[in-house]
C-alpha cells in the first residue's frame, strides 16, 4: 500500500506606503504523490490591496475606514492511498 505524500512550500510578502495603500502576496506550491508523474506540481496564488480612506476624510462619525480587493486561487488533491 502506497501512503499518499504531499509536499508544499509556502512564501508571503507585504508592502505598506505611508500608513493607508497596503499590497499582500502569497504563493503556495503542492506536490502531490496522487497525482500523475509530470502533472502534479500545482501554484495557488493570493494577493490583497487595501486602501486606508479615513484620513482623507474630515467626518465626526468615521474613526477608521478601509476598502479591500482580494483574489485568491485555491485546489484540492485528495489524498486518498492507491486501492
Amino acid at each position: 500500500m502506497n501512503i499518499p505524500e504531499l509536499t508544499v512550500l509556502f512564501a508571503q510578502a507585504s508592502l505598506g506606503y505611508d500608513n493607508f495603500l497596503y499590497l499582500d502576496g502569497s504563493i503556495r506550491r503542492d506536490e502531490s504523490s496522487t497525482l500523475p508523474k509530470g502533472n502534479n506540481v500545482y501554484y495557488y496564488p493570493a494577493v490583497s490591496l487595501s486602501f486606508v480612506f479615513d484620513k482623507f476624510i474630515e467626518a465626526d462619525w468615521l474613526s477608521f475606514g478601509k476598502l479591500s480587493a482580494n483574489y485568491a486561487e485555491v485546489g484540492n488533491s485528495n489524498l486518498q492511498p492507491d486501492k
